[in-house]
């Protein structure tokens, strides 16, 4: 009589958790959104890259972004001659612009074969990835949607470590969701 009364409880508990909590939590919403967003595809690609071509001659811009994120310009160039990626010969400045030639060098060619070629000698070469922290709260003004505010930050990859990057400051972000009969899911 005791086993069956215990076997009822245990199938009734079952039952209820099977059919999903009316609560959001906080460890739900971020299992949500790491399995919509933060998937590896996803990842590769929402990463921010900056270019790597072999040239010729080609003029080239003296100032640029820190890493160049779709550069190119000398400062960039630098920055890959200094992580060993390519041979860098400028041959002559000019107001804002110098004349230079880049070939990559044998580690470059070795690294090329990991970055993603746009086309005979230009490559793309993700730096930054989108790294999720934590859910930092969750608010809901109806029952059956809620708002969770997240926390993620951008931070260097491989490549990116090569070239010297660093972590960004985390940023906030917001996640909305609804409640199904189901359970919870992430929209928009």
């Amino acid at each position: 009589m005791r086993k069956s009364i215990v076997a009822v409880a245990l199938a009734f508990c079952m039952i209820l958790t099977a059919c999903g909590s009316k609560e959001l939590s906080r460890s739900k919403a971020a299992k949500l959104i790491k399995e919509k967003y933060y998937t590896q595809q996803m990842i590769e690609n929402g990463a921010q890259a900056t270019q790597v071509a072999e040239m010729t001659d080609q003029v080239v811009g003296q100032s640029g972004s820190a890493f160049g994120i779709r550069g190119g310009g000398l400062p960039d160039l630098r920055n890959y001659e200094k992580a060993g990626w390519i041979t860098l010969v400028v041959r002559r400045c000019q107001f804002n612009s110098c004349a230079v030639d880049v070939s990559l060098t044998p580690k470059g060619a070795e690294e090329s074969k990991g970055w993603k070629k746009i086309s005979d000698k230009m490559w793309m070469v993700p730096i930054f990835r989108r790294e999720f922290i934590e859910v930092t709260g969750i608010s809901s003004s109806e029952p059956s949607t809620a708002v969770a505010e997240f926390t993620s930050r951008w931070v260097p990859t491989d490549y990116g470590k090569e070239l010297g990057a660093v972590p960004s400051s985390p940023e906030t972000n917001n996640a909305n969701f609804r409640l199904y009969d189901d359970g919870w899911r992430l929209v928009g």
